[in-house]
C-alpha cells in the first residue's frame, strides 16, 4: 500500500499541492486534471523526484525516502518526456535502461522480450529510433517502464501521440497488468482511464477535490444530463444558463449536451452520465448561472 500524508509542495510563493491525502492500493487509479494542476508534481513526489515541502509518502508503512534504493527498484515511472538516444534500437535501448537499474543480464534479457512482445515493437526491436514515429517512441517508453515487473507503476500522459488502435492495445496492458500491482495514470483524456481505472483521482485548487469509482462519480450528476436540439444563434444564451458540455452542428440546429440542475423539459432527452461530462464540468469556468458544483 501507498500511502499519501499531509503531503504539501511549494516551489518558494508558489503552492503546486496542498495536504494530499491518499492510500492506493493494487489496481488502476486514473489521475484526473487539466494541465498545470499538479499532476505531474505529485507523481515526480512518488517516484522520489521531488521531496515534499511537508507530509510524507509511505510503502508498506515506511518511509520512502528511508527505503531509498529498495522502493526504486519496485517502480516503473514513464515521465512526459522521457530521454532516448536517437541512434538506439528499441533493444539497445531497454538494454541500457536494465543496467541502470541493475538487472542481471539473464533477467534482463527476459524482461526486454517479453516488454517488446507487450508493447507491440518486436518487429521493431533492431530499428533505429531515430526512424520512429511519435507513438512508436511513446511505445518503447511505456516499454522501458514496464521493464523487470514493477510493482508500482507511474505513467505520466502515456498516450500523448498514440492513435486508437495503439491506445487501445495499452488500455489492454494496463488492465491486465494491474491484477497484482498498482499503477497510477495522469492523463486528460479521459476514455483512457474510464473502462479501466479503479478509482479516479481528480485534483482542483491544488488539492484531491474527489477519490472515488467512476461509478460513484458519474453517479453524482444522475438525473442531469441531457441532450437537445437548439437554434444556432441560441448557444451564448444557453451557455449562460446550463452547463453545456458538448456541442454539434446538425443541420440548421446545434445539438448541445449540458447539465441542468433546476429545470427540465419534455424535449430534453436524458442522458447517462459519463467521466467526460463530470471532467468537463468540473474545470470548465464561468459558465451557467444555475451551476455551483458537482454533487452539491
Amino acid at each position: 500500500m501507498l500511502q499519501i500524508e499531509h503531503v504539501t509542495k511549494k516551489y518558494k510563493n508558489f503552492t503546486a499541492l496542498t495536504d494530499v491525502n491518499l492510500e492506493l492500493e493494487n489496481g488502476v487509479y486514473g489521475l484526473l486534471a487539466p494541465n498545470g494542476a499538479g499532476k505531474t508534481t505529485l507523481m515526480k513526489m512518488i517516484t522520489t523526484l521531488l521531496f515534499p515541502t511537508e507530509g510524507q509518502i509511505r510503502y508498506n508503512g515506511e518511509d520512502i525516502h528511508r527505503l531509498d534504493g529498495a522502493y526504486r527498484e519496485k517502480i516503473g515511472y514513464l515521465p512526459q518526456d522521457f530521454g532516448y538516444y536517437r541512434d538506439y534500437t528499441p533493444e539497445e535501448y531497454l538494454r541500457y535502461i536494465g543496467i541502470l537499474k541493475g538487472m542481471p543480464r539473464q533477467r534482463l534479457t527476459e524482461s526486454i522480450d517479453r516488454v517488446l512482445e507487450l508493447t507491440g515493437l518486436s518487429g521493431e526491436a533492431k530499428k533505429k529510433m531515430k526512424k520512429f514515429s511519435g507513438g512508436m517512441v511513446q511505445r518503447v517508453g511505456i516499454a522501458q517502464a514496464l521493464l523487470d515487473s514493477p510493482q508500482i507503476l507511474v505513467l505520466d500522459e502515456p498516450t500523448a501521440g498514440l492513435d486508437p488502435g495503439e491506445r487501445m492495445r495499452f488500455r489492454k496492458i494496463l488492465a491486465n497488468l494491474s491484477k497484482d500491482r498498482l499503477v497510477l495514470i495522469s492523463t486528460h483524456i479521459v476514455s483512457d482511464v474510464e473502462f479501466i481505472a479503479n478509482h479516479i483521482i481528480m485534483i482542483r485548487d491544488r488539492r484531491i477535490y474527489c477519490n472515488d469509482t467512476v461509478e460513484n462519480i458519474c453517479g453524482k450528476l444522475a438525473g442531469q444530463v441531457f441532450e437537445t436540439a437548439i437554434p444556432a444563434e441560441a448557444l451564448p444564451r444557453w451557455e449562460e444558463r446550463y452547463r453545456v458540455v458538448s456541442q454539434r452542428q446538425e443541420g440548421e440546429n446545434m445539438a448541445v449536451r449540458f447539465i441542468s440542475r433546476m429545470e427540465r423539459a419534455a424535449d430534453w432527452r436524458p442522458c447517462q452520465p459519463g467521466l467526460e461530462d463530470v471532467f468537463l464540468s468540473t474545470y470548465q469556468e464561468g459558465q451557467g448561472k444555475e451551476w455551483n458544483d458537482v454533487g452539491n
